[in-house]
């Protein structure tokens, strides 16, 4: 079984249609520039292809030897005559773990699909616990309405803390234990909050209101959703409208953590009660055995002191 990441490259300038990729002669993708996919396969080896839906492009064959590794990439783009696709086989430990990461990114983004939306602040996929903050993808188009699109997706236990910043000061901040194994690793954390119930100045008016989320991840630490931003006064419609719905992201942020907090407690929990009745268990087991002549008492008491780490 292996994991092959698809990312599609910028190649001729000016070529915007899609490229269709196959492995062993079964379409599973359509790219654009810039997008990936994601294909998991219970194959040893197969056959890669890609081809351009305008024109006339030549497709070669690429083989794929999962002998070597169980994930692959491959980069591919469109040429002027062909399309070309360069595989890479992760190597060092370090070159694995980078792929990992960003084959799972690849895979969250997948299988996101959002069972709620506050607004087009924040996407919640409860099923498979993940979230997402939406971007403007015409950010720069005047007269047209902004369209807003999921560009990254996170897990829950990605989030280390939030806040909330009226004119960047921080008026609310919460935050999550992180779970390693063999413990737990708590980094700075606020009080969790019902709600939004930190200290505010007494001003007349506000020009920026945002939520700042700070992830597990190197490259993107930080995700600002932006509710305000132009000076408005606290006593409109428009500010409380606006602090509303930062309350709503809030709870849901606690909601998320919160989740992962109690997932951890079961684990822990599980771990607790594996250790401790799992040992009485394999003493019964072998004291059955003693009793059948199976083993000598040397023996029992040999594994007995072995088991209690005696």
């Amino acid at each position: 079984m292996g994991k092959v990441l698809i990312t599609r490259k910028t190649g001729w300038p000016g070529n915007l249609c899609k490229m269709i990729c196959y492995i062993d002669d079964k379409q599973i993708c359509k790219l654009k520039e810039n997008e990936n996919f994601v294909y998991e396969t219970q194959e040893k080896s197969c056959k890669f292809k890609c081809g351009i839906t305008l024109g006339s492009s030549i497709s070669e064959d690429y083989k794929i030897d999962f002998k070597y590794g169980e994930l692959f990439c491959i980069e591919a783009k469109a040429g002027f005559t062909k399309a070309n696709a360069k595989l890479i086989c992760p190597n060092t430990d370090k070159e694995i773990a980078n792929l990992k990461k960003r084959i799972k990114a690849v895979e969250n983004k997948q299988k996101f699909s959002p069972t709620r939306k506050i607004q087009d602040y924040l996407y919640v996929d409860e099923n498979h616990k993940l979230w997402a903050v939406p971007k403007p993808v015409n950010p720069d188009s005047e007269g047209e309405e902004t369209i807003k699109k999921v560009e990254q997706v996170y897990t829950y236990s990605d989030i280390i803390s939030y806040e909330l910043l009226e004119d960047d000061n921080s008026i609310s901040k919460s935050g999550l234990g992180k779970a390693i194994a063999g413990g737990l690793l708590f980094g700075q954390t606020g009080a969790i909050v019902g709600g939004i119930t930190g200290k505010k100045k007494n001003i007349a008016t506000c020009t920026k209101l945002q939520i700042r989320i700070t992830i597990n991840d190197s490259q993107n630490p930080i995700e600002l959703i932006t509710l305000l931003d132009a000076e408005t006064k606290k006593n409109t419609t428009v500010y409380k409208n606006c602090f509303d719905i930062a309350q709503n992201i809030i709870s849901n942020l606690e909601f998320m953590c919160n989740d992962v907090k109690i997932e951890n407690n079961k684990k822990l929990d599980t771990n607790y009660v594996s250790v401790n009745i799992s040992v009485p268990d394999e003493i019964l087991k072998y004291k059955k055995l003693l009793d059948e002549g199976i083993i000598t008492q040397d023996e029992f008491e040999a594994k007995k002191k072995q088991l209690l780490n005696l």
